[in-house]
């Protein structure tokens, strides 16, 4: 019945220039199908220009007369590619040579599989016509009460008003409308209930629910969802029945459902509907803004509530022209929580500060309403508790405020916000450890190498990844990893000078990085230059990870690891082609949940549902895979599609619940990783990661120092006999702290307190290779993974 749109109208204004090249280039989102042969079109006012997609090279083969100008390029025969699990389509690398940037603003795209279509003669909404029966401009209007929420906002209750375009539509037209599965599911079931919709006529609501109408008639129902819910429900409208034909999950955007009206007897000219959405259960706990009226790529941010228009059943729905469509934003809410932030690990002779954050619940800034700074800051170490004083004179924004330390001796400190007058504690901040030069310890740094922004499938500016991790975050480096496949070749060279133009060695240290995505599932790459080439997992001839790792073996200043084992069904087979000299980590932690063991309490219960279904298969842990011989160190990341990381939006009471970002699956905060090297730059940085000298966090600053036989996490060694040893100073009292060894638990202990020294010797004489690590649960649930140790008995090398 849902017919994927595989005509195609690319507005070229979105072609990408930079310096040199000799292409205009952008990426282009084609469903998948079996046959992959196009007509490609161009129309442009003054050019005719040379056009590659991939790798095939189109020259024009007829110029019909214009106003408007088209270039036929004939029929393409596309690069073939496997059929996807679930985007739907695929992207390609649309380069243009030949037309002047001036002249993109007028320029179109055409890329159709009916290969007999001529567009000579046709404007815009005329090819659109012929294409889909109908133009985007007579597509009608929507206007959404709200539009603007704030973040969290459940329960809220929201219309959107369709009126009809300038032609009216016909009878048994589609109106499709566009709800985030992060809001829930919506249903016609239960009234009650959560998400419940109904069709609203201009003078009243007429709801449409199992059982009769008020006019006596009865409700019909037709076909069932996935789950057996009824998928037609029958309702009137003042002037015609309005059908609310069915809500399923949408073919064209995995992270939609699509609810389709049918309009038994027509619209005229401006007459139009509402469709209700009461209570919704849930709202994005993160702010920005859906415009995307357009469903160009499979993640398009598009409106909730958003309307597209298809003229039959079997038609192609063809979303509303741009100004036509309403816009729907997230703003934070009100000052709720302070977050105070201390360096890792120092030594005793630096200059270092305190650093205050105000947010709203959800962890969002700058928070609206005023800020209450009525409280004042202590620094504790020990029996000593200095006086930091007020924020008053330190803000360096509204929201935000920095408070240098005095010079401080070896031990470990803490902050604490108290409320004036009462002495409440307010907020509590991270432990600093203080060491003297030359004892042996590296500086231990703060970071998260793993976000998205709107370059790729996330929200938010890219600059304005760094920005954040920076300022709100109070981060010492950060990575913007967006996926290759989605990125030209042109906006690739810009975002490197973006992320090199925030690298500032010392203070904050930035990584070129991204994300590659193909038959081995997810890996992020990064290197220490200011330059590194981008391989896409889409594209055939680099689309198995033998190619990717075959172009960095050997360099060690790029560093590669896997991403979400268990959530991204990572398992055996993905593994054949592991290359350790370039693949050093694993992610051990995202928002994607952990993968250390499959019984851990941050593993999403959908998981089993999706292998279930089919979706994915069973993924591996990191101890199977370390079981295998692969020798990988623990970071901590997100994977935020919100362009931040490190401190994105969280739900303090929702974890394992409620969505942390766009995409419903993602249910956890961010994590962390902490880089233990002697000093604040890109290679220090990426050579903590090639030897594995990182510990991770599901978010907490959680400091630990593990060794094993006197030699640090990470390292590969010999012993007569193991004695592991470690320190932790936790943010809260921990709860149990656990050595595995080779995958299990060998020891554990459940101490109360916030700094716990640990000292332990294996019974068992090291035969053969064995890896530890150490583990740490604090009373608030908060982790902390150390990279393992790889020991072997002393004699039989490494």
């Amino acid at each position: 019945m849902i017919a994927l749109r595989h005509d195609r109208i690319n507005p070229l204004r979105g072609l990408s220039h930079y310096p040199g090249s000799e292409w205009l280039d952008r990426t282009v989102f084609l469903p998948w199908a079996r046959e992959t042969t196009r007509r490609v079109w161009v129309m442009a006012p003054e050019s005719a220009p040379v056009v590659r997609i991939d790798d095939v090279v189109l020259e024009p083969q007829r110029v019909a007369d214009g106003p408007p100008r088209w270039i036929d390029y004939g029929a393409v025969q596309l690069p073939i590619r496997t059929e996807p699990n679930w985007a739907r389509g695929e992207f390609y690398q649309l380069r243009v040579r030949g037309m002047a940037m001036s002249e993109c603003a007028a320029a179109y795209l055409v890329i159709t599989p009916r290969l007999e279509l001529t567009l000579d003669g046709c404007s815009i909404e005329e090819a659109e016509r012929r294409l889909w029966g109908l133009a985007r401009r007579d597509a009608g209007t929507t206007t959404l009460r709200p539009a603007r929420v704030t973040a969290g906002a459940t329960g809220t209750t929201f219309t959107v008003r369709y009126s009809a375009g300038p032609q009216g539509l016909p009878a048994g037209a589609l109106v499709r409308f566009t709800f985030s599965k992060v809001f829930g599911r919506p249903q016609v079931e239960n009234p009650d209930a959560p998400n419940f919709l109904s069709i609203c006529a201009v003078d009243g609501p007429q709801s449409f629910f199992r059982g009769r109408h008020s006019d006596g008639a009865p409700s019909l129902f037709r076909g069932r969802h996935s789950d057996g819910a009824p998928s037609l429900f029958r309702g009137r409208h003042s002037d015609g029945a309005v059908f609310i034909l069915s809500i399923d999950g949408s073919v064209e955007a995995a992270r939609y459902w699509d609810i389709v009206c049918r309009l038994a007897g027509g619209l005229a000219r401006g007459e139009g509907f509402s469709l209700r959405c009461q209570r919704t259960e849930r709202v994005y706990i993160f702010p920005s803004e859906w415009h995307e009226i357009d469903r160009e790529y499979w993640y398009s941010r598009l409106p909730l509530l958003a309307a597209a228009v298809a003229l039959s059943e079997g038609a192609p729905f063809v979303s509303l022209a741009e100004e036509n469509g309403h816009v729907f934003e997230v703003v934070p809410g009100p000052s709720e929580r302070l977050h105070l932030f201390l360096p890792g690990r120092r030594f005793s002779s630096e200059e270092l500060w305190l650093r205050g954050t105000f947010t709203d619940r959800y962890r969002n800034t700058p928070p609206g309403g005023p800020i209450d700074a009525g409280f004042e800051l202590w620094l504790e170490g020990g029996a000593e508790r200095v006086a930091l004083g007020t924020p008053a004179g330190r803000f360096v924004a509204r929201h935000r405020f920095e408070v240098p330390l005095p010079a401080l001796a070896p031990g470990v400190y803490r902050a604490v916000a108290c409320r004036q007058g009462t002495g409440e504690v307010v907020a509590r901040s991270n432990p600093l450890e203080i060491v003297e030069e030359g004892v042996g310890q590296d500086r231990v740094y703060w970071g998260e190498i793993h976000g998205h922004t709107e370059m790729s499938d996330g929200s938010g500016d890219y600059g304005e990844l760094y920005r954040h991790a920076r300022d709100e975050g109070c981060l010492e480096f950060a990575a913007a990893t967006d996926h290759a496949e989605y990125v030209s070749d042109n906006e690739w060279q810009w975002m490197q000078d973006v992320t090199n133009g925030w690298n500032e060695a010392g203070r904050f240290v930035t990584l070129v990085g991204h994300e590659w995505e193909g038959e081995q599932r997810d890996r992020c790459v990064y290197t220490s230059r200011s330059r590194l080439e981008l391989i896409r997992g889409n594209y055939p001839p680099t689309g198995r990870l033998d190619a990717v790792w075959g172009r960095h073996h050997g360099d060690e200043e790029v560093v590669g690891g896997v991403h979400a084992l268990l959530a991204h069904g990572v398992h055996e087979s993905h593994w054949d082609l592991y290359d350790p000299a370039v693949e050093r980590f694993l992610e051990i932690y995202s928002m994607w949940g952990a993968s250390d063991f499959r019984e851990s309490p941050l593993v999403p219960d959908w998981i089993n549902d999706w292998i279930a279904e089919g979706t994915i298969k069973p993924g591996m842990t990191a101890n199977e895979l370390l079981r295998k011989g692969a020798r990988l160190g623990f970071t901590g990341g997100g994977d935020c599609h919100q362009g931040h990381c490190g401190f994105s939006s969280e739900d303090p009471d929702g974890q394992g619940i409620t969505p942390h970002g766009s995409s419903y699956p993602i249910l956890y905060r961010c994590g962390m990783t902490a880089a233990a090297m002697p000093g604040l730059d890109r290679d220090s940085l990426i050579q903590a990661i090639r030897n594995r000298r990182t510990f991770a966090t599901t978010g907490a600053r959680i400091l630990l120092y593990f060794t094993v036989a006197d030699l640090p996490m990470g390292s590969i060694g010999t012993a007569r006999e193991v004695e592991c040893r470690a320190m932790v100073h936790a943010v809260q009292p921990v709860q149990r702290v656990e050595i595995v060894k080779d995958g299990e638990v060998v020891w554990a202990e459940e101490p109360g307190e916030v700094d716990v020294a640990i000292q332990w010797r294996d019974p068992e004489r090291p035969r053969g290779e064995h890896y530890y690590y150490l583990h740490i649960v604090q009373v608030d649930g908060h982790r902390a993974w150390s990279s393992p140790v790889w020991i072997r008995e002393q004699g039989q090398g490494v």
